[in-house]
């Protein structure tokens, strides 16, 4: 029971995230192609985790990819700004989503 509950709210929460992001900005990106391809990323990850030779690529490209925005950030390459933001926050969420619905399919 408190499985649904975790899985109606998450819900709930992504579509005020999107509909609201998309009242506030004006932008030309396609919304269900952006859902389509993270859905996919997280199920991918969740199906990934379930081999010892893809989990350890994807935990070192991880690893590079955390030192890379640390360096670059350090630099003044990139802003903070640039990584906390609603998209950002968004596309992780999905993600997340799609990797739950990736693991409750692998079981």
């Amino acid at each position: 029971m408190k499985i649904r509950y975790f899985h109606i709210l998450s819900i709930l929460l992504l579509l005020v995230t999107t509909f609201g992001a998309a009242r506030a900005e004006d932008n030309d990106d396609d919304l269900l192609a952006e859902f389509a391809v993270d859905l996919m990323l997280g199920v991918g990850m969740a199906v990934c985790e379930s081999f010892e030779s893809c989990s350890a690529v994807m935990a070192i490209m991880g690893m590079i990819t955390v030192m890379m925005t640390l360096v670059l950030l350090c630099l003044g390459e990139i802003d903070i700004g640039d990584i906390c933001n609603r998209r950002t926050t968004r596309r992780g969420f999905t993600a997340g989503v799609g990797y739950s619905i990736g693991r409750s399919l692998r079981r």
